[in-house]
């Protein structure tokens, strides 16, 4: 900003000085022309219409370069930036699109069936042998009676009786008494044989032994089948 104020007073300066030279000139000249003598005013006398009035003299006045009026040069104007075109994009033409090549779809193995196992049979029970008919339980009562006042042995009756339970597998249980008199005599008595079903557990009885003794002696219920044995029960007489 500052140079461009300097060079605008030089300027100014500049033209004063010209104006001021001419104004010199102008005056020396007017001296030079002016008349010596009226001869030489008449002859050069001009008509009044023809009479020109002189231009007023002009006064150059010298004024300090501080209160010199300062013009200012019209500002040329600088060439109008021309304005570059716009370069046209030029439009890049898109890549096609590479196929994105479709996967073969992998086969899907099928899968080896496991072989069934072939199924365990289930081992077979061994038959629960079936429980052997048996007898559980068995028992005897002898009696005598008397057949008068005396205890003579032929006057009493002997009589024994029994019963037995099995184990419900079912049979045919047989049995006998056996009498053994005190001289050593044995003597078969009744005997018989009774059939139990199965899951029978009842008590049974057999049948009873009655005789009339010839000594004192005892009476026993034997079983053969299945074997069993009670314990045999006395009696006692006089011979």
């Amino acid at each position: 900003m500052g140079a461009h104020s300097s060079g605008g007073r030089a300027l100014a300066g500049f033209f004063g000085l010209t104006v001021l030279v001419v104004l010199l000139f102008g005056l020396v000249a007017l001296v030079a022309l002016r008349p010596t003598d009226g001869l030489a005013v008449e002859a050069l006398a001009v008509p009044p219409a023809l009479a020109v009035t002189p231009p007023k003299p002009v006064v150059a006045v010298v004024l300090p370069p501080s209160v010199r009026p300062v013009t200012i040069p019209a500002a040329t104007p600088g060439p109008a930036p021309t304005s570059q075109p716009t370069p046209t994009p030029v439009s890049t033409p898109s890549p096609s699109p590479t196929p994105i090549p479709t996967p073969s779809p992998t086969p899907v193995p099928t899968p080896t069936p496991s072989p069934t196992p072939a199924p365990t049979p289930a081992p077979t029970p061994s038959p629960t042998p079936a429980a052997k008919f048996a007898i559980t339980w068995a028992g005897e009562l002898v009696t005598r009676s008397k057949n008068g006042q005396g205890v003579r042995c032929s006057q009493i009756t002997v009589t024994a009786v029994g019963g037995f339970t099995t184990n419900g597998a079912g049979g045919t249980v047989s049995y006998q008494w056996v009498r053994v008199d005190s001289q050593g005599n044995r003597t078969n008595g009744a005997s018989g044989t009774v059939y139990v079903a199965a899951g029978d557990k009842n008590v049974h009885g057999v049948t009873s032994d009655v005789f009339s003794p010839v000594h004192s002696g005892s009476d026993q219920l034997v079983f053969s089948s299945p074997a069993y044995s009670v314990p045999a029960q006395s009696w006692t007489c006089s011979g």
